[in-house]
């Protein structure tokens, strides 16, 4: 479980790092889940085309 509450800024490579952890741990039958994201977080995802439903194991692949 990732708590991004306190995300004050985030870049798009930590959305790529992100996506790719998304993937390789639905792979290895891990999950991830996203709580409490905060604005800065949810407007960095939406600025690249991302959601926090992309980000889940359980959302997009």
């Amino acid at each position: 479980v990732l708590d991004a509450s306190q995300v004050r800024r985030m870049g798009t490579l930590a959305v790529e790092m992100l996506i790719s952890a998304r993937k390789q741990w639905q792979a290895d039958g891990r999950s991830l889940t996203i709580r409490e994201a905060s604005d800065p977080f949810l407007t960095t995802l939406e600025a690249v085309g991302a959601s926090v439903d992309l980000l889940q194991t359980g959302g997009p692949a």
